[in-house]
């Protein structure tokens, strides 16, 4: 899944830097965008659904993310 997001986040052009907790699997994923107006908060979404269906295509279930404005 880290590799996933890595090329997302390569594709999309955006940072994604995940934060996991170390030992149970938990991942969350952060899209950083530039500010904090509708069409930032609708692309952050957007790359959010990306991963989203990664994991899941990957066999992993999907949890709340999250995405602010850098």
């Amino acid at each position: 899944m880290f590799a996933a997001i890595e090329r997302i986040s390569t594709d999309e052009g955006v940072l994604i830097p995940p934060f996991a907790h170390a030992g149970d699997g938990n991942l969350h994923p952060s899209v950083l965008v530039e500010n904090d107006g509708a069409a930032a908060m609708a692309e952050a979404k957007r790359i959010l659904h990306r991963i989203t269906a990664e994991a899941l295509r990957l066999g992993g279930p999907s949890a709340a993310s999250t995405a602010w404005a850098a």
